[in-house]
This record gives C-alpha cells, sequence and structure tokens, in this order.
C-alpha cells in the first residue's frame, strides 16, 4: 500500500519532471541549469523528463490502483479471520482445525497460500 501511496503524490512531478518539462524552481530545472541547459539524449537526465512527460497522468492512477487493491486485500485478510473465529466457535474442534490450518496458510506479512484458496 506504501507504494501505492507514493505513486499517488507522482515522485517525478515532486522533484520537477512535469508534463510540459521541467517545472521552474524545481530540483529538476536546478539540474538542468547546472548542466548549462545541454542535456545529452539517453542521460539519467533525459530519461526522468521523458517519463515525467510521457507517464505524468497515469504514475498517480496506477498508484491509486495499487492502493485500493492492498486496502480491499487487507479487508478480506480481517473478514477470513473473522470467519476462521466463527467457524471454530460454531464446530469446536473443527473450527480450531480450520482455523490452524488458515494459520500455517499465511505467512507472518499476511500473504496467502494455496491451501486457503480450499476454504
Amino acid at each position: 500500500m506504501i507504494i501505492g501511496v507514493i505513486l499517488m503524490s507522482n515522485p517525478l512531478e515532486m522533484i520537477g519532471f512535469g508534463p510540459l518539462g521541467p517545472i521552474a524552481g524545481s530540483l529538476a530545472a536546478q539540474w538542468q541549469a547546472a548542466m548549462g541547459g545541454q542535456i545529452a539524449a539517453g542521460s539519467a537526465f533525459a530519461i526522468l523528463q521523458s517519463w515525467g512527460m510521457t507517464y505524468g497522468v497515469l504514475i498517480p492512477q496506477i498508484g491509486t490502483g495499487i492502493a485500493g487493491v492492498a486496502y480491499v486485500a487487507s479487508v478480506a485478510r480481517e473478514h477470513l479471520a473473522g470467519a476462521a473465529q466463527r467457524a471454530k466457535v460454531v464446530l469446536g474442534d473443527a473450527g480450531r482445525m480450520i482455523e490452524n490450518q488458515w494459520r500455517q496458510d499465511v505467512d507472518p506479512i499476511g500473504h496467502l497460500h494455496g491451501a486457503v484458496e480450499g476454504l
């Protein structure tokens, strides 16, 4: 989700690589001035400016999508945990077995593994 939030802020534009070229007074403008305005094709500056002009609108949209998917996944994970808890209460020992299996199929950072799909 953090990557999504970072991309939503459009880091290229934040440092001055805007859709119409370097933004006046920005880090990118200072960098361009330090090079005397002569930008070599294929240089890091040229690549970043190309990305800023080409993908400047798309980068925040991608970030929004990533953040949205991460949020939905975290909500789904909470619902799965609640379902396992309810199963434990309703089914007793069988519910505990389901919960234990679920815990084995989720690693410490929350990625689901194959066996969870069968629940």
